[in-house]
């Protein structure tokens, strides 16, 4: 966490607090919110208007960490695991809690049930998943689980199989999915999608989980910009460009436009 950071605000990916707030609901609606997206970050120490760092007593952090572990471990359902650490930025402490995107979604408020428990992020708020969301989230996790259970690493398909598969897929999707809204934001699976995770397997010593995410962000939305990979990865100018140049190198990526009208796509 640098200041860099905390000036640029919050987005979809970054939430900040002043402290931490009696009542943990306060916050586990973001935290079962990046669980059901990309993942995110929630700093303590830092007043969300102004982002102005106010940190937190140093000799109360690591009861408070524990305290913050231990209400996420609780709060959600399926269970949600954070990475909590201190981070100090201008000589103050604060408290990074990082939540990973979650595989088993949809998330939600224990207390609150699955229906009027699960949120999502837009933007930089946190909203409650309407039905037609749910059903996505329900959709992506039996999708998630089914892979990681039945995978067949020696079984041997056609591509024209592959091929009616995904069709078959989109299909499904777009049948349950009533409103206009929500079958937009279905994008049928391609050969080219497909591929483009292999591709940097083979391109690239190792694949890494930026690479991951920055792949999967495409395929989603089409296209990414420096900046949209800088607050995804919530990292520099400089690593978020280089993250791109090797996707670039291992002919995942190419990009289109220049200066600041750049942006990448799936090659």
């Amino acid at each position: 966490m640098t200041v860099k950071d905390i000036i640029s605000g919050e987005s979809e990916y970054l939430e900040f607090k002043q402290e931490v707030p009696k009542k943990s609901e306060i916050y586990m609606k973001t935290v079962v919110a990046f669980a059901n997206g990309s993942g995110g970050k929630i700093v303590f120490g830092v007043e969300d208007n102004t982002c102005q760092v106010v940190g937190i007593h140093q000799e109360e952090a690591f009861s408070i960490m524990d305290g913050i572990t231990s209400a996420i471990c609780d709060s959600c359902t399926p269970m949600i695991v954070p990475i909590v650490t201190l981070a100090s930025v201008e000589e103050k402490v604060v408290i990074v809690v990082n939540i990973m995107p979650g595989s088993q979604r949809p998330y939600y408020l224990t207390t609150k049930g699955k229906e009027n428990g699960t949120y999502i992020r837009v933007s930089g708020t946190t909203r409650p998943a309407d039905s037609f969301v749910l059903k996505e989230l329900e959709f992506e996790g039996a999708n998630r689980c089914f892979d990681q259970k039945y995978a067949a690493p020696e079984a041997s398909v056609t591509e024209d199989e592959i091929s009616h598969f995904c069709n078959k897929m989109y299909q499904y999707a777009a049948e349950h999915y009533r409103t206009e809204e929500a079958v937009e934001r279905i994008r049928p699976l391609t050969k080219q999608k497909r591929k483009s995770t292999d591709k940097v397997r083979k391109s690239t010593d190792n694949i890494t989980d930026n690479h991951k995410k920055i792949i999967q962000y495409v395929e989603e939305r089409g296209a990414i910009t420096n900046k949209e990979v800088r607050n995804l990865l919530n990292v520099k100018d400089s690593r978020a460009l280089k993250i791109l140049k090797e996707l670039v190198a291992a002919g995942v990526l190419h990009k289109e436009g220049k200066l600041k009208g750049s942006y990448y796509k799936l090659k």
